[in-house]
C-alpha cells in the first residue's frame, strides 16, 4: 500500500512539474517568443558573423525591434539581403517589424543579425545573451547558441 500511495505521489509531482513548465514556456511570454537562435563558431581573428533565429509574436498589436546587442561584439545590426545589378548584397536595416500573430524568420541568404567587432572567438557549444530592444520599449533577451561551423555545409561526417 504505501508503494502505491509513493507512486502517486511521485506522478503527482511529476504533473505538477508539466503543468509548470507548460506554463511557464507558453504563456510566461505572450507578446514575443524568441526561438532557436544560433551562429556558426568563428575563427580567432574573426570579427563579425551572422544570427539566425525565429521570432513569433503572439500578441494583438504589431512589434518593431529597433536594435540588437551583445557582450561579445561591439555592435549589432539587422541586415537583409537584395539583388543589385544580379549581384546579392546586404543592406543593413534599421529596424523590424513583426506583425501581429505572425512569425518572421531570419535565416540564411535573408533577414539576418550581423555582429561586428566580436570580442573573442566563438566555440561550438558556447553560448551568449542577445538582447532587443523596441519602439515600445520593452527589452527581450535571448540565449544564442553557437554550432560547429561544419554544419555549414554539412560536413560532420569529415570531422
Amino acid at each position: 500500500m504505501i508503494f502505491l500511495t509513493k507512486k502517486f505521489l511521485d506522478l503527482k509531482k511529476l504533473i505538477f512539474l508539466f503543468f509548470f513548465l507548460f506554463y511557464k514556456f507558453t504563456f510566461a511570454n505572450e507578446g514575443l517568443i524568441l526561438h532557436g537562435g544560433y551562429t556558426f563558431e568563428t575563427f580567432p581573428t574573426q570579427k563579425s558573423t551572422s544570427i539566425y533565429i525565429s521570432i513569433f509574436n503572439n500578441s494583438n498589436e504589431d512589434i518593431v525591434l529597433d536594435s540588437v546587442s551583445c557582450d561579445c561584439a561591439k555592435k549589432g545590426e539587422f541586415h537583409t539581403r537584395i539583388l543589385k545589378n544580379d549581384i546579392s548584397v546586404m543592406k543593413k536595416l534599421e529596424k523590424i517589424k513583426i506583425n501581429a500573430r505572425s512569425e518572421l524568420y531570419l535565416q540564411p541568404q535573408g533577414l539576418h543579425i550581423m555582429l561586428f567587432g566580436l570580442n573573442k572567438a566563438l566555440k561550438d557549444f558556447d553560448e551568449f545573451d542577445l538582447k532587443f530592444s523596441s519602439t515600445t520599449k520593452f527589452n527581450y533577451k535571448t540565449t544564442i547558441k553557437v554550432l560547429n561551423k561544419k554544419l555549414k555545409s554539412n560536413q560532420l561526417d569529415k570531422m
